[in-house]
């Protein structure tokens, strides 16, 4: 293999003089895997494009400090696997590895592949069933995601459900503690409603769906489609009034408090009465935050993945009619972001409007599982119930 067996072209297609990272020679691991590192000396607003170096793509990995990254193909050939795509910008220090060899190391050696594609299955297993720290009964279906941190009930025949607490953990449902068992009821004339959970150390978005409501658009977003996610340029979220009444994809109201929104079922809204935190789930991918500031507004901090970064304000005016606009470009994970505004002395104060736009087209497949509760003690006594949510 030569020196040039990994390109990397930086968007625009410019040819870089200078580029901000280090590209680290391959090197061979166990069982004939290479990998390459590149790390970014500053940061960096474009996006890269990384030659496949595999016979196939399916055997190409790729790495953003430390953590896979799901990426896109173009170019592909029929004898060229083409480029793997992503999406920046890229902070200082940020590391993208990327590896590869196994599974095209026995195409190319024409070895015998039952071993290594078992292998390979194995590795991709999902988990048949997520474990709560709290039960459930009388729904008809519990699933969870791993990646958003969502249990989805639909309750039974009844049309509720109830929520119990673990002796191990305890629960509490939107801040208030549980002591026995708590109703989940959906709203008449909502498809989605959720409440947050916080059971030991852990912390759950449950959303209940209502079984007698269905979406009327078919074809409109659902956060519990097989496949969620966005086009390059679509515009996700939008707060505050617009001049043509516009709103996001995502959401059905203009402003609402944390939750599920009651017909496409993303969650979103305002984390406090005040509007100083607002929250949204989105999908993993390359996104434009667009805020119109709130008076006294003087920074803004994102937080996403457990990242947090953040924004000044630009010190002139940006649109046409003397408006400040801050503009944020940014690499999201699949998850709730949640955005914070502060003043110059640090406190808290209104975000403003904003708009969220996807930048490069997003896809989630779903990884909604059953749930298994914990296991059962001896109960002879039906459970009390506590007031349900009004």
């Amino acid at each position: 293999m030569g020196e040039n067996i990994l390109y990397i072209d930086a968007v625009p297609t410019a040819e870089v003089t200078n580029p901000p990272y280090t590209a680290m020679p391959f090197n061979e691991g166990e069982d004939g895997v290479e990998a390459f590192n590149v790390r970014f000396d500053s940061g960096f607003e474009g996006d890269l494009s990384v030659k496949i170096c595999s016979l196939m793509a399916e055997d190409f990995y790729v790495y953003i400090d430390g953590e896979e990254y799901s990426y896109a193909v173009r170019g592909a050939k029929q004898t060229d696997p083409g480029y793997a795509m992503i999406a920046g910008p890229f902070d200082e220090n940020t590391v993208i590895t990327c590896k590869w060899g196994r599974v095209s190391a026995g195409v190319y050696m024409q070895e015998d592949m039952e071993n290594v594609a078992r292998e390979k299955e194995d590795k991709d297993i999902t988990p048949k069933t997520a474990q709560l720290p709290f039960y459930i009964r009388g729904a008809s279906k519990v699933l969870v995601s791993r990646a958003f941190g969502i249990v989805l009930v639909e309750p039974g025949e009844e049309g509720t459900a109830l929520l119990e607490p673990c002796p191990e953990t305890g629960l509490r449902v939107d801040g208030e503690d549980v002591e026995t068992a708590y109703e989940l009821q959906p709203f008449p004339e909502d498809i989605y409603k959720s409440i947050e959970i916080n059971a030991g150390d852990d912390a759950y978005h449950l959303v209940i769906k209502n079984p007698q409501k269905t979406n009327d658009n078919e074809q409109g977003p659902d956060a519990f489609m097989n496949v969620t996610g966005s086009f390059a340029g679509e515009l996700c979220y939008r707060t505050g009034d617009a001049e043509d009444d516009t709103k996001g994809t995502y959401h059905t109201t203009c402003d609402r408090k944390f939750g599920a929104d009651p017909v496409t079922g993303y969650i979103w809204g305002r984390v406090d009465e005040e509007g100083k935190c607002l929250a949204f789930q989105v999908e993993e991918g390359l996104y434009g935050i667009n805020i119109v500031p709130a008076e006294g507004a003087a920074t803004y901090t994102v937080l996403s993945g457990g990242k947090e970064k953040k924004y000044g304000l630009p010190d002139e005016s940006q649109n046409d009619d003397g408006t400040t606009v801050l503009n944020i470009r940014i690499r999201l994970g699949n998850g709730i972001v949640y955005i914070k505004c502060f003043d110059k002395d640090g406190c808290g104060c209104a975000v403003g409007k904003l708009e969220i736009r996807t930048l490069s087209t997003t896809a989630h497949a779903s990884d909604y599982v059953p749930a298994a509760m914990p296991d059962e003690n001896t109960q002879t006594e039906e459970p009390l119930m506590a007031p349900a949510e009004k």
